[in-house]
């Protein structure tokens, strides 16, 4: 498989189906140790899902992986919730938003979005990513929750979906 740096499009890191919290948070960790050990992995994750889909749960599996025994909190009415992490010798930041009450670049701005570090010294999950479309990097990471649909193949598990990809606009 190519690193992320040489992949162009949308390139499918992986899918499964989530059948409870446990497992939404197990993807989410899965993700963040490939991260963490594919420095051409983006490091900007979209959350993508309706009101309830779990799109905080899986930051929590994320920033758990990243960051043992911080307690995670849902960032809806602070914005954006930082928790300083160490990997091996080095130290990052990772970011967990929640875009849903952003409307537009100046309240965005008074975010203290722009402040946040890129590169492999920071991580962002945003939820409701569709709200900052403007300000989203070319080379992201999508993480999709969506339920099952009703028409999968017979012995299939209810639950959820969980896509995640490579975007490179």
């Amino acid at each position: 498989m190519p690193s992320a740096a040489e992949m162009s499009g949308t390139v499918t890191l992986f899918e499964t189906v989530s059948e409870n919290v446990r497992d939404t948070g197990l993807a989410g960790a899965k993700l963040a140790g490939m991260i963490r050990d594919d420095p051409s992995m983006p490091s900007f994750v979209c959350l993508r899902g309706d009101l309830g889909a779990g799109k905080t749960v899986f930051a929590r599996g994320f920033i758990g992986a990243l960051c043992p025994g911080v307690r995670v909190r849902s960032p809806s009415y602070t914005l954006i919730n930082e928790y300083p992490c160490r990997i091996g010798g080095r130290r990052i930041r990772v970011c967990h938003m929640d875009a849903y009450r952003i409307n537009g670049y100046d309240d965005l701005f008074s975010t203290g979005f722009y402040d946040i570090p890129e590169g492999r010294d920071s991580a962002v999950l945003c939820e409701w990513p569709e709200k900052i479309y403007f300000a989203l990097p070319e080379r992201r990471i999508e993480a999709v929750i969506s339920p099952v649909p009703a028409d999968a193949p017979a012995g299939t598990p209810e639950g959820r979906k969980i896509t995640v990809s490579v975007v490179n606009e």
